[in-house]
């Protein structure tokens, strides 16, 4: 997926600006712009979209990182469950179940930090932008940083992947868009200058699209996950 700014013409321009029922017909080889959550049809590709999804503790483990042991921070996130009011958590005590993909990133990063107060903030808070917000305040010095950017990648994969295969409406949505370049389309974003140029013209030319998107963004665009057809 790319994240893209200065988008509001092409955003406007593209089937993501609708509100009312979906076009029949889309062309599938243009990019899949998105951006507001609610906005039909791939706002759902939001992180911010309120769609529940529950992911195990133990698939968290890898975000454990200095002196504490495995046992002590499985531990404090046990601790973290049991502080919950009992409609924040999940039906099983070895899982937390989250309200959107924000939500379940930014609590990934509280952990990574073992930032434990936050995270608990971060789980009663109710909207995606005071998740979002409460993160910002995790403290961490560069070389923790780093790290974290290097498994930024990782985190979103497992929270989105627990997010498409959860809700079978969302599913099919991601499904649809097959093999087409997913954009972030927000509008506060500093791509590459020649993508904004892109972004501000008529460019329909799918080979000039692909080559700016390069571009602007120099780094392999995953793949579909195939498991998620299965």
């Amino acid at each position: 997926m790319v994240k893209s700014k200065n988008c509001r013409k092409t955003f406007k321009d593209t089937e993501l600006h609708r509100t009312g029922k979906e076009e029949e017909e889309e062309d599938t080889n243009m990019p899949v712009f998105f951006y507001m959550p609610d906005v039909k049809p791939y706002g759902v590709l939001c992180q911010w979209h309120i769609s529940p999804l529950t992911i195990p503790l133990r698939s968290l483990a890898f975000l454990k990182r200095g002196h504490m042991s495995v046992q002590d921070w499985i531990a404090s996130i046990k601790t973290l469950w049991t502080s919950l009011p009992q409609p924040l958590r999940s039906d099983n005590p070895k899982a937390l179940h989250f309200t959107c993909a924000e939500q379940g990133h930014m609590l990934c990063k509280a952990l990574f930090f073992s930032d434990f107060p936050t995270a608990t903030r971060i789980m009663l808070a109710p909207h995606p932008r005071e998740q979002k917000k409460i993160a910002k305040e995790i403290k961490a010095g560069q070389v923790a940083v780093e790290e974290w950017h290097a498994i930024g990648q990782e985190v979103a994969e497992m929270v989105n992947y627990a997010k498409f295969t959860q809700q079978g409406r969302l599913k099919a949505v991601l499904l649809r868009t097959g093999g087409r370049q997913l954009c972030e389309a927000a509008s506060r974003d500093k791509p590459g200058a020649e993508f904004r140029v892109m972004l501000n013209s008529e460019i329909n030319d799918i080979s000039k699209i692909d080559q700016i998107l390069d571009f602007a963004f120099p780094f392999q665009t995953p793949t579909p996950p195939s498991k998620l057809s299965d």
